[in-house]
């Protein structure tokens, strides 16, 4: 927050008085103010001045310290939500890390499913006999949900290992991939 909101309006009206009662003690003469008048502009000007700017260290002062102090409570408020939901004591890093996790990220994932099916298969080693090994179909699926109010960028980024004989890497493959969006399928491309 800028220092001007958290000084408030009634430090910038003050401020604005001693600036005006400055100005006018500096460019007023004899001839248009009486003697006493120019030292008493110029003294509560400077006056007003000085209580501004202490005025404003305090209140940042305090304006810090209120911010720490809510951070504490924040932390002990989101310490004892847990304690209380779950009936357990837990370490302090294993709810930072809760918080972390479902706080702080915009893009959650749910509704996670795998199906593996084994299927015992055989390879043409390189002396030209049949070696056993077991093929992996696996099926993923979940849904990402954006539960920002502003849209994010969600790039779906599959893993699948090399294998260690060189026969076997035609047997590695992503045979499909399908995305929707609200229900409609989106066009995707693969890319290695």
């Amino acid at each position: 927050m800028p220092w001007h909101q958290k000084l408030g309006p009634k430090a910038l009206v003050i401020l604005l008085a001693a600036v005006l009662l400055l100005v006018i003690s500096a460019l007023g003469t004899p001839q248009t103010f009486p003697a006493f008048c120019f030292s008493l502009t110029h003294e509560i000007g400077f006056a007003l001045l000085v209580s501004v700017i202490i005025w404003g260290l305090f209140e940042l002062r305090r304006a810090e310290a209120l911010d720490e102090e809510w951070g504490k409570r924040v932390e002990r408020i989101s310490s004892d939500v847990f304690s209380a939901v779950l009936r357990r004591n837990l370490p302090k890093d294993l709810i930072n890390e809760a918080l972390q996790c479902s706080l702080s990220d915009v893009l959650l994932r749910s509704n996670f499913n795998v199906v593996y099916t084994l299927k015992d298969a055989h390879y043409e080693e390189t002396q030209g006999q049949n070696a056993p090994f077991v093929l992996l179909n696996c099926v993923v699926s979940f849904r990402i949900s954006n539960v920002a109010y502003e849209n994010t960028r969600f790039e779906a980024a599959i893993s699948i290992p090399k294998p260690v004989h060189p026969a076997l890497i035609r047997e590695v493959k992503i045979n499909s991939l399908a995305v929707t969006q609200n229900g409609q399928p989106l066009s995707t491309t693969l890319t290695k």
